[in-house]
């Protein structure tokens, strides 16, 4: 009897425990309980998913027309979890690697520190998981793509945890990733853990009839157990897979040929089809040629084929993106351009400040552009031609100046995409670092910015304080529509 009421006890204070533990996960989760909300420049839209230690969020950057992934971790974390989290946003931000969405920033917000990754394209793969739409072939793709990205972080030195499927976006053919780089280096030990891992994601997202009766079975026996008796590499996984792929051809081959035996009739008759279809194309294309010669030299530009590039005009470049066209700056504002601003804004009444200010700082009625860095020795080196000219890239400019300079002239900051679509018509400004990120709001012990630098897909972000500007930032401005 006692026995059963100790029993009896243990079990209503574990059920307590558990309660009381539910309850402080319900409490921390999700951090903003009402969405859209508001986190610095960026507007929270949609939860994606609860980690150890923080939220995965969707999220919107209006000032630069950009998605992205807001990872926050939940206020009141130890010390030591809040140290580890953002030693991880710098190891994050410090890599390049395949398929990796870039990091953006990394912030404060009141108790709320977060990571910012631009916004991977497709549809993570949790999502297809909950809505059944996983397949065999989409499991084979992913093993290769993870394959890709492990062996990089091997070739790199990095430690690249375990991906799961809320890091994992699917993109038609393209898989994409964000980064689960942490602090450290790489190991045996967690190349091991990565098979493992890859192995148990397989049995997760695969329906298990599915795998029983695909290839994705010996896969999953590769990671956990080797491949012909030796220990797997990502790069002999690599391998295996292609002879796996080899066979598997071979073996549909074989069989198509088995099942398909042409009587001789069935042979004449696609013999008379091909040929018809030929004396078709023949005779469509002597058609074609002579409209084209004979009629098309009427209607088509001589210019038409030129080597310039008809997206170009004068110094914009029209590039379409949705159902709107941007006409993007060629080159970077310059010296001149810049100090006519300063200029003008000095003339500017405060009621136009304000207005032209408003969101970029909490007091806007108070709010007055920073002088660029080095400002007075850029104007002198202007005037001399001392490795300068007035149409020289302004640099050394805050991105809240940059989007003030933009406003003024009625236009906006060319997002990354744009920026890279400018880079390709204007080679001779390839040098020149941009803005595509800013100052947090409110602003935050350190002015966190990606600066995109000339190679595509790599990025840098810079800390300094509040009053303190990094150098070699130039900027360009575009504009919808017709401008020019």
């Amino acid at each position: 009897m006692r026995r059963q009421c100790l029993t009896l006890t243990c079990t209503l204070i574990q059920l307590l425990l558990d309660g009381i533990y539910c309850l402080m996960i319900d409490s921390m989760t999700p951090i903003f309980p009402e969405l859209p909300s508001k986190l610095g420049l960026y507007t929270v839209t949609e939860k994606l998913s609860t980690r150890q230690y923080s939220e995965l969020y969707n999220a919107y950057q209006s000032y630069v027309d950009r998605g992205v992934v807001l990872e926050a971790l939940r206020p009141g974390s130890q010390e030591t979890v809040e140290r580890y989290f953002c030693a991880t946003a710098q190891a994050r931000a410090a890599v390049n690697l395949p398929r990796v969405s870039p990091v953006l920033e990394s912030a404060q917000s009141g108790s709320i520190v977060y990571l910012v990754q631009e916004q991977p394209a497709g549809v993570p793969l949790s999502r297809l998981v909950l809505e059944q739409r996983t397949t065999v072939k989409m499991g084979l793709r992913l093993v290769e793509a993870l394959a890709e990205l492990y062996e990089a972080g091997r070739e790199q030195n990095v430690a690249v945890a375990p991906l799961t499927a809320d890091a994992i976006y699917m993109d038609g053919e393209q898989i994409n990733f964000l980064s689960t780089v942490s602090p450290g280096s790489y190991s045996l030990a967690l190349q091991t853990t990565q098979m493992h891992a890859l192995a148990d994601l397989l049995e997760q997202i695969i329906p298990p009839v599915l795998l029983k009766k695909s290839s994705l079975l010996s896969v999953t026996n590769w990671l956990r157990q080797g491949y012909n008796g030796h220990s797997l590499e990502w790069s002999s996984l690599k391998s295996a897979l292609r002879t796996l792929r080899a066979r598997q051809h071979s073996t549909n081959k074989s069989s198509e040929n088995e099942n398909e035996r042409p009587s001789i009739r069935t042979v004449l008759r696609r013999r008379i089809r091909g040929l018809r279809k030929s004396v078709v194309m023949v005779v469509t294309c002597v058609l074609l040629v002579f409209f084209v010669g004979v009629i098309g030299s009427r209607l088509i530009p001589e210019d038409a084929f030129s080597s310039a590039d008809p997206a170009v005009v004068g110094d914009r470049v029209y590039a379409e993106d949705g159902q709107q066209v941007y006409a993007i700056r060629r080159s970077p504002v310059t010296i001149a351009e810049y100090s006519r601003f300063l200029e003008n804004w000095e003339k500017m009444s405060p009621e136009e400040r304000k207005k032209l200010s408003d969101g970029l700082v909490e007091n806007a009625t108070e709010f007055s552009p920073r002088l660029p860095l080095n400002w007075e020795n850029q104007l002198r080196l202007a005037r001399e031609g001392d490795g300068m000219t007035a149409d020289s890239p302004v640099m050394g400019v805050g991105y809240r100046e940059a989007m003030l300079y933009a406003r003024c002239a009625g236009e906006m900051l060319a997002t990354a995409d744009q920026v890279f679509t400018a880079r390709e018509h204007s080679p001779g400004a390839k040098e020149v670092e941009e803005w595509t990120s800013s100052f947090s709001i409110p602003q935050m012990p350190y002015d966190g910015c990606i600066i995109v630098c000339p190679a595509r897909g790599e990025s840098v972000i810079y800390a300094s304080s509040d009053e303190e500007q990094v150098p070699q930032r130039g900027f360009r401005i575009t504009a919808v529509g017709n401008a020019s």
